[in-house]
């Protein structure tokens, strides 16, 4: 298609883009917690995180979520739970939680990104992630590093997408103009908007059809992107 001769890069969402959790957080938590000597009912835990979300999304509109908004989080969720020291129990497990977290590939990302940088493309990772720290981790767990050129995580760059300085910043970094690169993701307002609102093409990944209303540059599958990339 005329619209994609001059991109460069491509760029990716990575969680329910390129991989997705294979185990509820609230699992992982609980299974934390009893290491450390406190044993929780997942539904009290499940509980009290969705009250701790509650407060998040009130603070999400003047923060941004990095590692020290996963500590306060995991301190609220175990305040309401009752657990005496919540603040120096989440110093503890905000590290430990990233590294028990688990992700798989879909079956759908490795071919493509290896056809991709096949034909020539420099592919980057641009994720509302609370650190690159964890975004690492989390790649390396689905065995997707080794492919990207460069990566973007929202925790350590002090903006989330779809604010257009988190695009803007890539592109910059990555030496092209932001007409020449496109943003893969799975939200329409977050990947897709936000790329199109920094002057980038986005393309919307719908696996599960959730946005058959949506009239915009979409896959289901990432094996199609690579066609209508070079179509």
């Amino acid at each position: 298609m005329e619209e994609f001769q001059q991109v460069k890069v491509v760029s990716f969402d990575f969680g329910g883009t390129l991989a997705y959790e294979t185990t509820d957080n609230s699992i992982v938590f609980q299974q934390i917690l009893q290491k450390l000597g406190y044993k929780i009912e997942v539904d009290n835990i499940k509980e009290a995180m969705k009250i701790v979300r509650g407060w998040w999304k009130r603070e999400k509109g003047e923060r941004v979520w990095n590692e020290d908004a996963m500590k306060e989080f995991h301190e609220r969720v175990m305040s309401k739970l009752g657990i005496p020291n919540p603040e120096k129990l989440a110093e503890e497990t905000s590290k430990i939680l990233p590294q028990k977290l688990d992700f798989k590939a879909y079956d759908d990302a490795k071919q493509t990104l290896k056809n991709l940088k096949r034909t020539g493309y420099s592919l980057i990772i641009i994720s509302n992630v609370s650190s690159r720290r964890n975004l690492e981790t989390y790649m390396e767990k689905a065995g997707l590093n080794g492919y990207f050129n460069a990566l973007f995580a929202s925790g350590s760059m002090g903006v989330e997408k779809p604010n257009p300085q988190i695009f803007h910043r890539a592109a910059k970094e990555m030496n092209v103009p932001c007409q020449a690169m496109v943003h893969i993701g799975d939200s329409y307002e977050i990947d897709y908007l936000g790329a199109e609102n920094a002057g980038m093409m986005g393309v919307l990944i719908d696996r599960k059809g959730n946005y058959r209303d949506k009239e915009c540059r979409k896959i289901s599958s990432l094996t199609q992107l690579l066609k209508l990339l070079t179509k």
